[in-house]
């Protein structure tokens, strides 16, 4: 008997698998959002063993089930191969947990077990993640276009972040966040922006730091490409509906690539972030200024790469620590440059890198127009930035506040272009410095990275376009490094860049109207930072009303997913008309 020869045996076997689900995200839930007796803990830990069970008769009945077991085994031989070693952990737990104390002499009593428990249940949501992309490939046949799936995703996300800032586990004082809070502090780690209303460091515990974490991870790679990743890589599959989903998200054009390039994106996330854990971590032990914390490390490296801004310590790298200790905001630098160049840079400069080394003689890739944009754009930014903000804060700037002028000038036009880490006080920026670091934050970082604001490519397609148009020689195609550009990317260009303009326009005018009494402009600073995804504040985020708070929550949405994706998100594409109407000039002058 096979599975299509019961539906019905077939169905109950999915629903007990989604029961298993919801059992072990409601138990991980408790475990570590609330505090917990003795004797609750020896609960759960019995009803993890059930929730295991369960997975494991579930999964041996579709084994038995299956026409040809020995594929369906292989095809599925690292999730049974991690579900095994599970059980066996359950079952040596009487050895592990003790041998685990006696490494740990100080954690709580039964914080060990606990700790152990949670892993266990963390590897058992893990085996089922696969099961959610269900509703992904239902979607996928529907007319839900995959801009809505990205914007759905986001928003769970951002929902789930809240509801998990808001257990009394993860504030040092349960209860004092508010709801709202939560959810703009939700938000802001997701759309890896930066901007807080309280204070990181001190308002959550390790558990709500780690939530941020995570939800800075999920939100810079993005959450379907993370759960897409996690099913290939445990023998899931992914199928021609999912490419299609993928080729938008992943900005990929050959659909056969989409499962390398799945790989290429988290390796290189992940490698990249490790490095940079390192390296700070090094860094501060060197120093001797404050104690090297790994999770501190951790947490900066991936904020940094995700260009996020969120950091454990209470002034950012204002923080005495780290202000002066140069090795350190290298790191940093580094990790927000190469996070905001965009995978596809990435990915294209390092083919090109290793077939240079490798294969000698051989043609290497090109580099792509893409990559040369980017990078062309990133370092004239970057150099052009650095020389403004030297020149407008050359004379009132107060040297006991800067290791080097040149130094927190190029750090302060890098961190501007979308990651939101502070060396100096943003709020003691002169008129002209802020209005240098509104047109950066503006701007952004690459397409197809953890950067906000307009990217790199759409104001490089732009200008060069309305130089074109200026040059009076519309007639011609806009070329750059020796590749004609499409006209419809141009005009792409433009409409997102007037958009933009306009977004922030909009907010910044209901900003001044909720907030009369604050300076216009903090106010365009807030508005373009939180739109761009920066997390830069002149001070104004911890003044901002209820009604304030709403407002940066719906541009941090809008500027993470792309004010046109998420136009076409909402509106949807226009069907091509059947009529063609006459032409007419209008005067342009």
């Amino acid at each position: 008997m096979s599975e299509d020869d019961s539906p019905r045996l077939h169905r109950s076997l999915e629903a007990g698998m989604v029961i298993a689900g919801v059992c072990a995200i409601g138990l991980l839930f408790v475990e570590l959002g609330f505090p917990l007796t003795a004797t609750t803990q020896n609960r759960i830990a019995v009803s993890v063993r059930i929730v295991l069970w369960i997975i494991f008769i579930v999964e041996a009945i579709r084994v038995l089930l299956h026409p040809d077991r020995h594929r369906f085994v292989r095809s599925h031989l690292v999730q049974y191969v991690v579900g095994a070693g599970l059980i066996g952990l359950l079952a040596l737990e009487f050895m592990t947990v003790p041998r685990l104390e006696e490494i740990w002499p100080h954690a709580e009593p039964g914080g060990v077990a606990l700790l152990y428990l949670g892993s266990i249940q963390v590897a058992v949501l893990a085996l089922i993640a696969h099961r959610s992309l269900q509703l992904t490939r239902f979607l996928a046949f529907t007319r839900v276009s995959p801009r809505q799936i990205l914007i759905g995703s986001y928003l769970a996300l951002i929902a789930l972040g809240a509801l998990l800032l808001k257990l009394p586990n993860a504030t040092t004082a349960p209860g004092s966040l508010a709801w709202l809070d939560a959810l703009f502090t939700s938000t802001s780690a997701v759309c890896v922006t930066g901007l807080i209303v309280v204070d990181t460091a001190t308002a959550f515990t390790p558990m709500g730091k780690a939530v941020l974490l995570v939800l800075i991870q999920l939100g810079g790679l993005g959450l379907m490409t993370f759960t897409y990743f996690f099913v290939t890589a445990f023998g899931g599959g992914i199928t021609i509906k999912d490419r299609t989903i993928l080729v938008e998200f992943l900005n990929e054009e050959n659909v056969g690539r989409i499962t390398g390039s799945l790989i290429a994106i988290v390796v290189m996330t992940f490698a990249f972030e490790a490095a940079g854990a390192v390296l700070l971590h090094t860094s501060m032990a060197s120093s001797g200024a404050a104690p090297a914390v790994w999770f501190d490390s951790v947490f900066q490296s991936v904020s940094a790469f995700c260009n996020a801004g969120f950091s454990t310590f209470t002034r950012g790298l204002f923080d005495p620590s780290t202000r002066s200790l140069v090795s350190y905001q290298c790191v940093i630098m580094a990790l927000i440059v190469v996070g905001g160049l965009g995978f596809p840079v990435l990915r294209n400069l390092w083919d090109n890198a290793r077939s240079h080394i490798t294969h000698r003689g051989i043609r290497p890739p090109r580099l792509t127009v893409n990559t040369k944009i980017v990078v062309a754009t990133t370092a004239g930014l970057i150099v052009g930035g650095t020389v403004l903000i030297l020149l407008f804060e050359l004379g009132p700037a107060n040297q006991e506040q800067f290791t080097s002028r040149g130094l927190t000038a190029l750090f302060l036009s890098i961190t501007s272009r979308t990651a939101g880490f502070n060396t100096i006080p943003t709020e003691g920026l002169l008129v002209p410095t802020a209005m240098a670091v509104i047109c950066l934050m503006f701007i952004g970082g690459g397409p197809a990275s953890a950067a906000g604001g307009i990217k790199t490519t759409t104001f490089a397609v732009a200008l060069l376009n309305a130089i074109r148009i200026l040059r009076q020689s519309a007639g011609k195609g806009l070329v750059a490094f020796g590749r004609q550009i499409p006209a419809d990317l141009a005009n792409r260009a433009f409409a997102v860049a007037l958009l933009s303009i306009a977004w922030v326009a909009l907010s910044s005018l209901v900003l001044s109207a909720l907030m009369p009494q604050e300076e216009p402009l903090d106010i365009v600073f807030e508005a373009v930072s939180a739109f761009a995804t920066v997390g830069l504040s002149r001070g104004l985020t911890a003044e901002l009303p209820a009604a304030g708070k709403c407002v940066i929550i719906a541009s941090m949405i809008v500027g993470r997913i792309g004010i046109l994706y998420a136009a076409l998100g909402v509106l949807g594409r226009e069907r091509p008309g059947r009529i063609i109407y006459p032409e007419e000039n209008v005067i342009i002058s």
